[in-house]
């Protein structure tokens, strides 16, 4: 019988259904290995059922503690009993001190070690696309009262988080590029087979040597796009003979901030490239795009 929206059972299994049917995929495991900042003694509720209390709330829509606390309060029996929760749940100022107190980044690499364990495997030996992006976390502020900027790297089939880490202020995304997708190839908090069969994309910030070189000792693909960050690269695929190259992929869209969008990607195999193409180049591709405001190709 399908969960109901305000029940724990947004945890699911590939194949098999909610998180109870399959034991060796139970989060509540997974979330013993996070280190308890607390002090032994006044601990009334063990810090798995606390964090397994929060992220049942999450996923069952609470976006606030307050709402944690409320969800956590209505459990029904059955509920309390897979969480290990006794009479009376964690309160709303419990859930909020743990969870103050947790390392961050240790809970981050459980849960996203165990999605990635578990994300579905792409079939007829098909390439896994993870997309590697940043963001800057609306509402979340350090104790300094800047804000929070997170580096993701996530599957784009299933949408799940496979990594994310946190950008140092004193850094920016380039350098938590590498140390993000090495943790895809970990034993412990990394994809089946690592990055062998996956194809990374990113946006113009990440197109580093240093990241293809990375990615390709790994087994792994990427698909960057080139901009004027990268002048002698930019100036190489500017100057292949585009318009002898079949388009192999035509797309018009329409939005309410842009007039026209329409992108034309050619691709021809390495050996038809002349000689002044990158050496390791396999596919090369343009987009050519007109908007309101400026013309330009972007290069990928």
């Amino acid at each position: 019988m399908p969960a109901t929206p305000s029940s724990l059972t947004a945890l699911l299994c590939p194949d098999t259904g909610p998180v109870v049917a399959c034991p060796d995929a139970d989060l509540l495991a997974v979330l013993a290995d996070v280190p308890d900042p607390r002090m032994v003694r006044g601990r009334r509720f063990g810090l798995v059922t606390v964090l397994a209390v929060a992220v049942a709330a999450v996923l069952s829509g609470a976006r606030t503690l307050v709402a944690i606390g409320e969800w956590a309060q209505e459990l029904p029996a059955s509920a309390r009993l897979r969480l290990g929760v006794g009479r009376s749940a964690p309160s709303e100022t419990t859930i909020r001190r743990v969870l103050h107190a947790v390392d961050a980044d240790a809970l981050d690499t459980v849960l996203s070690g165990w999605l990635a364990a578990r994300s579905p495997v792409p079939e007829n030996g098909r390439l896994r696309m993870v997309a590697v992006d940043g963001k800057t976390a609306r509402g979340a502020r350090l104790p300094d009262g800047r804000q929070v900027h997170l580096l993701a790297a996530f599957d784009q089939a299933s949408g799940v988080v496979l990594a994310q880490s946190r950008v140092e202020s004193k850094t920016n995304e380039i350098t938590a590029f590498t140390p993000l997708l090495d943790r895809l190839t970990a034993p412990d908090t990394g994809l089946p087979g690592g990055l062998d069969r996956v194809l990374v994309t990113a946006d113009a910030l990440h197109t580093q040597r240093g990241h293809a070189e990375f990615l390709r000792s790994r087994g792994g693909h990427y698909l960057l796009t080139v901009k004027a960050n990268q002048p002698r690269l930019h100036d190489q695929l500017r100057a292949l003979p585009w318009r002898q190259v079949d388009v192999v992929h035509t797309e018009t869209d329409r939005g309410p901030h842009r007039r026209h969008l329409g992108d034309r990607l050619p691709a021809r195999r390495a050996g038809d490239l002349p000689a002044t193409a990158p050496p390791q180049a396999r596919f090369a591709g343009v987009g050519v795009r007109d908007r309101l405001r400026g013309h330009g190709p972007d290069l990928a």
